[in-house]
């Protein structure tokens, strides 16, 4: 995915009669004798000395090169910032097309550590730099920006940007982003209960893996993405089909299992399900999706305290709003079965998730309903008639209507009395 071009700029030494140098000029013979020796730091400061008393163009692009002999020492150090700062300023002193790229290289590698530390803000700050240095126009920026919006959550804007990348280069998707994009846009839909508008983004998720697949047939991720697809489809033969093809190709594959243990649970297997999410953690401990998938076994199983720690899992390792909606279902369960459920903290700890969830998707009507439900049952009737009314007003689900309008109802009997 990432290019690495690095480019290493030198500097001939100009020989120049001891006799008739000038103070500019025993600086630049200095910092040339430094170019030669590697020693970049020295070189920098003769040239920056020289520059103070000679701004011209010689001396312009002798601090240029010693800049970026610096800032590729850094690069191939992995220090991503400092070389950054370094190309940085070597561009400021000469525009050079060389000194250009490898600054973008920079800013490429350095916006790679962003997406898989998790910090998409910074990886997108980085992947607009790269399109200011190729005009608006480079595949792998257009692939950060939609990526780092994955993991933001920003679904259509993901599909924009990974759109843009692949039109640019066809084999930019090569982990298939693109295809996850609107595999996780289908699943809000279907959240929303809009199975049509859903099944929109399924097929053209089909229709991408499949490409992928074509170009490359050993591409485990491709049949996976494909399983995924038909497994929101509920067409599980199907699924069952690619992500057999895809556990061949890697038998390693922690996503896959978590996949197969998805579909032993809708087909009525716990245990075995249980027992494939055991083998995913147990490949990779960061799999956020295996967390969250044994805990709606264990939800199932009125096992609620494990249910709330897997939960919790997830959210620490991939903070998406479904997460802290389902972890507030489970909140409200427990508080539901306290003698007491009006004065239960777990009431406040739904509520704080519900307000999270809103915060990552504003226009949900669920969490609206249920934190409306929730302050009902604490008796705090102006938040709850807020939350109801705003409930009703997003959903299209007139059973949600309906239950929110009876609550509703309720809480004007309560204030009259």
């Amino acid at each position: 995915m990432k290019k690495m071009l690095l480019i290493t700029l030198v500097t001939s030494t100009v020989i120049i009669l001891s006799g008739c140098l000038s103070p500019a000029e025993k600086h630049v013979r200095q910092g040339d004798l430094f170019m030669e020796q590697g020693n970049w730091d020295n070189a920098i400061a003769e040239y920056i000395s020289a520059q103070e008393l000679d701004p011209s163009v010689v001396v312009n692009i002798r601090l240029s090169h010693a800049y970026a002999n610096r800032g590729t020492a850094y690069y191939m150090s992995g220090n991503y910032n400092a070389a950054i700062y370094d190309f940085q300023n070597a561009f400021q002193q000469d525009n050079a097309a060389e000194v250009s790229e490898i600054l973008a290289s920079s800013y490429k590698a350095r916006a790679m550590q962003y997406l898989q530390n998790g910090d998409y803000d910074r990886a997108m700050a980085d992947a607009d730099a790269i399109l200011v240095y190729y005009n608006g126009s480079d595949a792998l920026a257009f692939y950060i920006r939609g990526t780092a919006l994955i993991g933001k959550g920003q679904w259509d804007q993901a599909i924009t940007d990974l759109s843009k990348a692949v039109g640019i280069d066809a084999a930019i998707d090569s982990d298939l982003k693109l295809p996850q994009a609107y595999l996780e846009r289908a699943k809000l839909l279907l959240a929303q209960g809009l199975q049509t508008e859903a099944t929109q983004y399924i097929e053209r998720a089909i229709v991408l893996a499949n490409e992928a697949a074509g170009r490359d047939p050993s591409s485990a991720v491709a049949y996976r993405r494909l399983a995924n697809a038909y497994i929101l489809l509920q067409q599980y033969d199907s699924a069952l089909n690619y992500l057999s093809k895809a556990m061949e190709l890697d038998p390693s594959d922690s996503v896959a299992y978590t996949l197969m243990a998805e579909i032993q649970f809708k087909t009525g297997d716990s245990d075995a399900a249980l027992s494939n999410l055991e083998k995913a953690i147990s490949m990779d401990p960061n799999n956020a999706a295996a967390y969250y998938q044994r805990a709606v076994i264990y939800v199932e199983q009125g096992k609620m305290d494990l249910a709330i720690a897997g939960l919790s899992k997830a959210i620490e390792l991939e903070p998406q709003f479904y997460l802290y909606h389902n972890r507030a279902l489970v909140y409200l369960t427990k508080a539901l079965q306290e003698p007491d459920t009006k004065n239960s903290p777990l009431l406040e700890l739904a509520i704080d998730d519900w307000t999270k969830t809103l915060e990552l998707k504003p226009d949900l009507f669920q969490p609206h309903f249920w934190r409306g439900y929730a302050y009902f049952k604490m008796e705090q009737w102006d938040l709850a008639e807020a939350d109801l009314k705003k409930a009703i007003e997003l959903s299209n689900d007139p059973e949600t209507i309906r239950s929110a309008e009876n609550l509703l109802q309720q809480i004007a009997r309560k204030q009259a009395m």
